[in-house]
């Protein structure tokens, strides 16, 4: 991610040396439970400035996105009233 985040020199744990060696790396990570909280934690104001990253749990809604399948029919349904 240090290498492809537009923001990784503002955020400390993609910029700093000290998290380069494999022992502190390790240590960070194992802070973790919950690998959203993580990926939240290494974004540059969270959908404040970056309001595109995002994470899924299945990689192939990634490759269908690529792809450009979707598993809709390209409208959403919504109810209105018209009238009085």
């Amino acid at each position: 991610m240090r290498n492809y985040y537009l923001w990784s020199d503002q955020v400390p744990y993609l910029s700093e040396q000290k998290y380069n060696g494999k022992d502190s790396l390790n240590a960070l990570l194992n802070r973790y439970s919950d690998p959203n909280n993580l990926f939240t934690d290494l974004l540059y104001q969270y959908k404040v400035i970056d309001k595109w990253s995002f994470i899924v749990d299945d990689s192939k809604v990634i490759d269908n996105w690529i792809q450009g399948i979707s598993e809709t029919m390209g409208y959403d349904f919504m109810l209105a009233r018209i009238g009085t």
